[in-house]
């Protein structure tokens, strides 16, 4: 068991990049496509949620009376 695990820490460190077991990974930066759609994905999204506050927001805003909604299910 113990050969096994020596085995296989020093078959990862001859494997691995940048300074051996233990080295923080290499990350890459998003590519210019994948931040390009989140801006305008995230640009549409805000302008729709502006759009429909601005032309429906006086809808969300009125409480239902809900005392005439109710229905006696026993009748």
């Amino acid at each position: 068991m113990r050969r096994s695990i020596l085995r296989l820490a020093e078959h990862a460190s001859h494997n691995s990049h940048h300074g051996g077991v233990g080295s923080p990974p290499h990350v890459h930066g998003p590519a210019a496509i994948h931040r390009n759609a989140a801006i305008f994905l995230g640009a549409t999204t805000t302008f729709y949620v502006l759009y429909k506050a601005y032309h429906e927001g006086a809808v969300f805003l009125v409480q239902l009376d809900t005392s005439k909604t109710k229905t006696n299910y026993r009748d």
